[in-house]
């Protein structure tokens, strides 16, 4: 289970099970999923590996989008999922996780209010990218793949600050760090804002300046986990993870 307010992108596919209703959000934009990202990335082994980038935390207490490329391995030594993207309370209560099932191939996302779950019922094959975000405003959560939005989630998820943000990760219980994602990632982002369907699907299509309104942190993973926005919400590579050539 998750613990903490750590931020995940959480591939685990027995902490999310539930609706599955779906209906597309595209606002008429094409989509290009298959492009996905240009040059170095980030990887992780699917063992110990992770990234923590907490100083987000701040900017997480009230409307918020977390979006990004991930390339989750087809086969995972988890047992049950991944977690791209997750967040958890430093005193041990859940926050939320983003997630790749790999038994099923589907993202689903989790919150602390355990019954509030989503799934995209389209099938999210392995060893391809994928741009997948989640965006929050009070009351409500929207899980994106590819472009398309599955189920409005109502839900009375807060996260407070201090708390726990990562990649690739989720805790079972404070600083138990399990379901580690053997994938790679790119051009993750952090918005204090919660962005529309027609933006997500913008930033999946057109590099991000860095500059934008509302833009938290942007990681390009060129050489580092230096923050792009100019804030200084720098990642930290934990375990083996590792900046490496696009595969």
């Amino acid at each position: 289970m998750l613990s903490g307010c750590r931020l995940w992108f959480d591939p685990l596919g027995d902490d999310a099970t539930g609706d599955a209703s779906t209906f597309d959000a595209s606002d008429g934009a094409s989509v290009d999923a298959a492009a996905g990202p240009n040059g170095n990335v980030l990887h992780m082994d699917g063992v110990d590996d992770y990234a923590a980038f907490d100083s987000v935390c701040s900017s997480l207490t009230s409307s918020f989008t977390i979006e990004g490329w991930v390339r989750p391995a087809a086969v995972q030594s988890a047992t049950s999922s991944v977690v791209p993207f997750a967040t958890n309370t430093t005193i041990g209560g859940n926050g939320f996780i983003a997630l790749w099932d790999h038994t099923t191939t589907q993202f689903k996302y989790y919150d602390d209010v355990y019954t509030m779950r989503m799934v995209n019922t389209t099938n999210v094959l392995g060893d391809q990218w994928h741009f997948m975000a989640v965006s929050f405003t009070p009351g409500h959560a929207l899980l994106y793949s590819d472009g398309d939005v599955y189920s409005d989630v109502q839900t009375p998820l807060t996260i407070t600050s201090p708390c726990l943000v990562s990649l690739g990760q989720e805790f079972d219980g404070l600083g138990n760090p399990t379901d580690n994602m053997d994938g790679y990632f790119d051009e993750v982002s952090v918005w204090s804002v919660a962005k529309s369907a027609a933006e997500i699907v913008a930033d999946m299509n057109a590099n991000i300046a860095g500059s934008e309104p509302g833009l938290v942190a942007y990681y390009r993973f060129e050489s580092d986990g230096s923050d792009s926005s100019g804030n200084g919400n720098t990642m930290t590579f934990l375990g083996g993870a590792a900046i490496v050539a696009q595969p």
